[in-house]
């Protein structure tokens, strides 16, 4: 032991040194060192890093651009709408223009005539004092007996052999148009027909002789008086 050795110390140093000989003789393991932490490789790691800047970038871009648009098309639309707002107060604020007095006299309509007032309808008569004037008088004919004669003062020639003679006009509604008439004594064809006066009446005879021919003579005219 060394002389300055007051505080034994030197026994500590041995005493430490005899209990590493011991451990070595018994094999007592050496408490194993901490694994190293895996650090990940600083490749990879700057280029997550740089790709996220890029989507960043990105994003800020298109919002950047989205807001231009808008406010482009907001600052485009309002002066649109401020020309045609200060078109429309021109258009109403444009004094119309004086037409000369020429003009404006051949604009003007002609001043239209009066037209005539129609005459004041005459009052019409009841309908009793109508049917009153329509009806005949009493005593007074409406009709008269009418002879028709074959052959007569136009038709001087008759037909000799006439087999049949029969009276044809519109008039003779009941009978179908015709009505036949008879021979007399005198070998005239007659027949009479009540009508009405004051009408004038056309009439043909038709004549059909013994072999079945017919025969029209020309149309006359007859008025009742």
């Amino acid at each position: 032991m060394p002389l300055f050795d007051l505080f034994g110390l030197g026994k500590s140093g041995a005493k430490a040194e005899e209990k590493k000989e011991e451990e070595e003789l018994i094999g007592v393991p050496e408490p194993a060192e901490d694994p190293p932490e895996k650090k990940p490789p600083a490749g990879r790691s700057k280029r997550f890093w740089g790709a996220l800047l890029a989507a960043d970038a990105l994003i800020l871009l298109l919002c950047l651009s989205l807001a231009g648009v808008g406010v482009y098309s907001h600052l485009g639309a309002q002066p649109s709408a401020v020309k045609s707002a200060k078109g429309k107060k021109k258009a109403r604020e444009k004094p119309q223009a004086k037409i000369p007095a020429q003009e404006q006299k051949k604009t003007e309509a002609p001043p239209q005539k009066e037209k005539p007032k129609p005459a004041p309808a005459k009052p019409k008569e009841p309908a009793a004092k109508a049917a009153a004037a329509a009806k005949p008088e009493k005593g007074k004919r409406t009709t008269q007996p009418i002879t028709f004669s074959y052959p007569n003062e136009e038709i001087t020639e008759a037909i000799a052999d006439a087999k049949k003679v029969s009276l044809v006009g519109m008039f003779l509604i009941s009978s179908g148009g015709s009505k036949p008439t008879f021979k007399n004594n005198e070998g005239v064809w007659q027949v009479t027909i009540y009508l009405k006066i004051g009408v004038k009446y056309r009439y043909q005879f038709e004549v059909i002789d013994k072999e079945g021919g017919k025969v029209l003579t020309p149309v006359q005219t007859k008025e009742v008086l």
